[in-house]
């Protein structure tokens, strides 16, 4: 279920080795976000793209749902 104020997105699919998919996932739930996001906000890091409070809006999200989240 799309989550309101993230703006416009679009797909992206992926096929990872397993030994990095394994990696991605790990560290997205030691940042308390979705794989989604881990990977949209690396992306964004590595092409110098601002994505403001996108994560934030995700722990938010998460938060209110009762998982633990940690800082990104």
């Amino acid at each position: 279920m799309p989550y309101p104020g993230k703006g416009d997105r679009e797909r992206l699919v992926t096929r990872a080795p397993s030994d990095l998919a394994r990696v991605v996932t790990e560290r997205a739930a030691h940042e308390g976000v979705s794989v989604s996001t881990y990977v949209t906000t690396v992306l964004a890091r590595a092409h110098s793209f601002d994505l403001p409070d996108y994560v934030e809006r995700e722990q938010a999200r998460t938060h209110d749902r009762g998982d633990q989240r940690m800082s990104a």
